[in-house]
């Protein structure tokens, strides 16, 4: 996540985080924050997902923004799992599916 992305849509979105500072300050999550790039088979939640210093990371710390990660890369796992690889190479629609499915919003404009 990037400090300038707030309200923006991103393309791998998988959820929303909200800024409990500002209204209307939404950030698109990318599942990309969720994969570290040099360890295959992992996923990062909470503190340990990658943002940018500042309002991002202020952000994704907080606890409704952790919880919101840990369910993402819970689903993400659980897919990886039942598909036999790993979250690095789920399709993005079927992660996006399961979110979904839990009544999750993806982007800024489904607000």
């Amino acid at each position: 996540m990037r400090n300038a992305d707030h309200g923006k849509r991103i393309d791998d979105s998988v959820g929303l985080q909200t800024d409990w500072r500002r209204p209307n300050y939404v950030w698109e999550l990318p599942y990309g924050s969720l994969l570290p790039r040099r360890i295959k088979g992992l996923l990062a939640a909470g503190r340990c997902i990658s943002c940018e210093a500042g309002d991002a990371w202020q952000v994704s710390r907080v606890i409704p923004n952790a919880a919101l990660t840990g369910q993402i890369a819970g689903i993400a796992a659980t897919l990886s799992v039942s598909a036999s690889t790993t979250p690095d190479t789920l399709a993005l629609t079927d992660v996006r599916k399961a979110v979904k499915s839990k009544g999750m919003l993806l982007h800024i404009n489904e607000l």
